[in-house]
């Protein structure tokens, strides 16, 4: 059984990705802010918890709900 969704953890890494450039900050920024390390989650390699998302989202401004929207 595969616990791990390759194709969502990607996509979940571009929607951050964006989110961050729309905002217009760095990855050190964002990481200085929220203490995660963005680099790791922006290369979809790490499986996100729901904390640490509902984390960035409150950093970008936007619900779980429009994170999801699209993906």
């Amino acid at each position: 059984m595969q616990r791990k969704n390759e194709q969502l953890m990607k996509a979940v890494a571009e929607k951050l990705k964006e989110l961050r450039s729309k905002k217009g900050v760095s990855q050190h920024v964002v990481s200085s802010d929220t203490y995660l390390n963005m680099g790791n989650l922006e290369l979809g390699k790490t499986n996100i918890s729901i904390s640490t998302l509902s984390i960035l989202c409150e950093y970008y401004g936007i619900t779980m709900e429009e994170f999801f929207k699209g993906l």
